[in-house]
């Protein structure tokens, strides 16, 4: 069908300025980050050809290298991917809520807005608090794995400088039970099998080591990690987790822009002004009062996924009604009632299908 791909087809009904200008933790070098909520056509509900996500940013995610304050990030949901996403405390998505000053808010949108609290559960404690443990678990383990790559191509270097060079030198036993040591987490290591032994070709192992350490990616080539052991950026997301997931465990909101220890915390950690023992500090310190306000929380299990599921229903029954060739022949009589009903129950399914 023409058209059914065009982008300008499906209008915006929420639009915030997302990412660390939401957050207040711009830097000069920050890029620009959106995150949208479009209406999908009535094709893209119906047909087996559904269009939930529009990705409009200017750099891949194939290209190795850091955002920049040239680049735009711009992030498209449509309104039932949304509110699926949100109800399992998808935390991009559910911040975008608590925004104040959004660039565009349609009335259809304006009860998703009035009604975040129903979004929020104890179930933020695994998707906010959850994830921020993971990022700095993440984030210790490539710490680790970096450290040893580097430490070992040193030791190669300036200890075995001729046999790296020499095609025909073969690994001693010595070497072997050294290099076992220290790459305990080489990515050659297979099945808690040791991955070094005696008689591999020295040159060859010394190119496989630095070719994973310089294929590490372009996160770990930096200045602040190659000083403090740790991606700052990185660092700082997992510390913004923990301050969210508590928020929203003790108030049920988020406020924006970040203020107080908080934002002192985070902007100490992007300046590189925290070393990585002090960083772990800081996140157990979060984590132990995420843990507290989890148990303490007077909160719902779950969502409110009926709340969620009725709108949604409602929502999109009144668009496909105004806006489909369907919804002009229910207006002029030529379905019954029978066919309304049929619809209302075929909507519902799609609501919770999503």
């Amino acid at each position: 069908m023409p058209g059914n791909n065009d982008v300008n087809s499906r209008p915006i009904l929420y639009q915030v300025e997302s990412g660390s200008q939401l957050y207040g933790i711009s830097t000069p070098e920050s890029d620009v980050d959106y995150s949208s909520v479009f209406m999908p056509t009535t094709y893209d509900l119906l047909s087996l050809q559904k269009c939930d996500y529009i990705n409009e940013s200017t750099k891949s995610s194939t290209v190795d290298r850091r955002n920049t304050a040239e680049d735009v990030d711009n992030q498209k949901y449509s309104l039932p991917r949304f509110v699926h996403l949100v109800l399992h405390g998808s935390p991009n998505l559910l911040e975008t809520l608590f925004c104040k000053n959004p660039i565009i808010e349609d009335p259809v949108f304006t009860p998703v807005k009035e009604n975040a609290h129903r979004f929020v559960a104890k179930h933020v404690y695994d998707s906010f608090t959850g994830f921020a443990v993971a990022q700095k678990k993440k984030l210790q383990y490539k710490a680790l794995r970096f450290g040893q790559l580097a430490d070992t191509l040193e030791w190669f270097e300036a200890k075995r400088p001729d046999q790296i060079a020499d095609p025909s030198a073969q690994m001693s036993e010595e070497d072997a039970v050294f290099l076992n040591g220290s790459l305990s987490e080489y990515k050659g290591r297979k099945n808690n099998r040791e991955s070094f032994h005696q008689g591999l070709p020295m040159k060859v192992i010394y190119e496989k080591v630095r070719e994973e350490y310089e294929g590490y990616g372009w996160r770990v080539h930096t200045d602040t990690f190659e000083r403090l052991g740790y991606d700052v950026k990185f660092g700082a997301h997992a510390v913004r987790l923990f301050y969210e997931g508590f928020q929203l465990l003790t108030k049920r909101v988020l406020e924006f822009p970040i203020t107080g220890q908080a934002y002192d915390d985070i902007m100490a950690i992007r300046r590189g002004e925290v070393g990585l023992e002090d960083f772990y500090k800081i996140c157990d310190r979060y984590e132990e009062d995420n843990r507290k306000a989890y148990a303490e929380a007077n909160l719902p299990l779950a969502p409110d996924w009926k709340w969620a599921n009725r709108y949604l229903v409602d929502t999109l029954e009144n668009y496909i009604v105004s806006h489909s060739r369907i919804g002009r022949n229910t207006a002029s009589g030529l379905a019954g009632p029978e066919f309304r009903a049929c619809r209302s129950r075929c909507l519902g399914l799609l609501a919770q299908s999503v």
